[in-house]
């Protein structure tokens, strides 16, 4: 993937505004608005199943307590995860990433893997393998990113699947940015909090090759900051808004 002209324009958890987060609903809303793509987070069920769940547990949507790594994906699916934010989007499930890829066919994909938490590293295994098969089996290659906070959880995807475009994200600046960036190689970009995003920052990053995206403009004075950085990416939770500053429509 090459680095737009202008800033690829990525729905947050898909339109996390006006719709339960990383719901169907979600990325069918964002993907009306003609965004270049979604993101969303992915943890594995007891099972082995990519499940879209930013959490650890569903608590924050009304579905309890027990980690969703703690339930198969058959129970995952019981919860009702969409009454919280609307009774008009009372029945929505928590999505297995299969059927996401099948919903957002040609559009980008960002798949951030949720792997902090001390996770194992046959747990992490598990994960990015379920990630991968995924992926290959809707043959998305071509549109997906990985995303993760953590170096050895990318490097995981790396061994496994080094043909899969990496982002590494970052909520603080390390004190040594070329440092870092050292230790993250095959990247295709770095994602930063948009609150330590420099215009150093960027230039370093498009100096070795590395695409940067940043998360998360929600209103006029943060997306113009960041293109006035000449981000290669900008994701929002405000996907039909985004569109409608960046493209006029």
């Amino acid at each position: 993937m090459s680095a737009p002209s202008q800033p690829l324009l990525i729905a947050h958890r898909g339109d996390s505004a006006g719709c339960p987060e990383n719901t169907l609903a979600a990325f069918r809303s964002a993907l009306a608005t003609s965004v270049d793509g979604i993101e969303l987070d992915v943890r594995l069920s007891r099972d082995g199943v990519p499940m879209v769940s930013h959490d650890a547990t569903l608590a924050r949507f009304g579905g309890g307590r027990l980690p969703v790594s703690a339930q198969t994906a058959e129970e995952l699916r019981r919860h009702d995860i969409g009454a919280w934010f609307h009774r008009r989007f009372a029945g929505e499930r928590v999505p297995m990433l299969d059927e996401v890829l099948a919903l957002t066919r040609g559009a980008i994909t960002c798949i951030e893997l949720k792997a902090g938490g001390g996770m194992r590293a046959e747990h992490r295994r598990r994960l990015v393998a379920a990630v991968v098969a995924a992926i290959a089996h809707r043959q998305a290659v071509r549109r997906v990113f990985v995303l993760c906070f953590e170096g050895e959880t990318l490097a995981e995807v790396a061994r496994q699947a080094p043909h899969v475009a990496r982002v590494r994200n970052c909520e603080r600046l390390p004190s040594d940015l070329d440092r870092w960036l050292d230790h993250q190689r095959g990247l295709t970009a770095a994602c930063f909090d948009r609150r330590v995003l420099t215009s150093t920052v960027v230039a370093t990053c498009h100096r070795r090759g590395l695409m940067v995206f940043s998360w998360t403009a929600n209103d006029a004075a943060a997306l113009r900051r960041l293109r006035a950085l000449e981000v290669d990416g900008v994701l929002s939770d405000r996907p039909s808004w985004l569109v409608a500053q960046v493209r006029g429509r």
